[in-house]
């Protein structure tokens, strides 16, 4: 009719025509980095005032007790950002908050797990010779590596929970599912996939360590975009963190080669071979065709 516009589901074409919003997700990590920043702060103010002295950030992060409970409220505060802020922004939309950060359960499988893994222990083993050879070092991170050796068993078990398990899940609905579901969508692949991958970076507030963090962001995005799901990839970020926790908490030292190149050369050897199961495994079969008539 003269005068009408066409609509869809009651949206008209000004609405289906609309790039999706990407502020939302911006404002949720933000408002959860402030979130851990003050729950942090107010831990630490805490710690302090208890102890009656003076003590810098290093130094804290060094002792296991306050380096367990950060990690923990640093988690909490992650896990409700990104579960609540979206519904708050309105931006989860009908299919659900499940398929808006792309946990989809269904494409679970063991195979992509562990090639996902096996690529994320090799891009950062590349990150880290790189940056070995750079000669950039570490800030608070570095502090880290002392607590986790100075845990007991029972602190060793807690700083995996907090460590290890519920970044990998909290960070992976995060930056891959939330933000760069969103950003890929506005943006395209490649832009989403490198903007994440900084963010994720960044988001670790060290230099040597956010480094490393967005090699592997970089390959951990692409894997989630080529199985279109984020379930792989968290339960292979929670692998990494598991390895690198218990590699420092049982190692003399962190291990450094005498072939920095070689090192890199046969990592990135490795994520080759890994991006190539990966694109083979999800790359789409033939379609079925109804049979034609004789």
């Amino acid at each position: 009719m003269p005068g009408a516009s066409g609509s869809v589901g009651g949206l008209n074409e000004l609405e289906l025509s609309k790039p999706p919003r990407v502020w939302p997700s911006f404002a949720t990590l933000g408002l959860a980095l402030l979130a851990i920043l003050v729950s942090g702060g107010v831990l630490g103010v805490g710690v302090i005032v208890k102890g009656g002295k003076d003590a810098s950030p290093a130094e804290l992060m060094a002792q296991p007790g306050f380096l367990i409970s950060a990690a923990a409220l640093s988690q909490v505060c992650l896990l409700l950002a990104v579960w609540l802020l979206p519904r708050l922004f309105r931006d989860v939309g009908e299919a659900g908050w499940r398929e808006r950060v792309r946990w989809r359960p269904e494409r679970f499988s063991v195979i992509d797990v562990v090639v996902c893994a096996v690529g994320t222990q090799a891009i950062g083993a590349a990150a880290l010779s790189a940056l070995n050879l750079a000669q950039v070092k570490g800030g608070l991170l570095a502090s880290m590596s002392g607590a986790a050796k100075a845990t007991s068993p029972a602190e060793f078990a807690w700083l995996l929970v907090f460590g290890a398990i519920a970044p990998g899940l909290a960070e992976e609905l995060t930056f891959r599912g939330l933000v760069q579901t969103r950003l890929v969508e506005r943006w395209g692949v490649l832009a989403g996939l490198v903007v994440s991958a900084t963010l994720f970076g960044a988001w670790h507030l060290d230099l040597r360590q956010g480094l490393m963090a967005m090699t592997m962001g970089l390959w951990l995005g692409w894997c989630a975009q080529r199985q279109q799901s984020i379930v792989n990839v968290a339960f292979a970020h929670v692998l990494n963190n598991a390895f690198a926790f218990t590699l420092t908490r049982f190692a003399d030292q962190q291990p450094e080669t005498d072939a920095p190149v070689m090192t890199i050369a046969l990592s990135l050897a490795l994520v080759a071979l890994g991006a190539v199961v990966v694109h083979r495994r999800t790359r789409p079969g033939p379609q079925k065709t109804d049979p034609v008539p004789g």
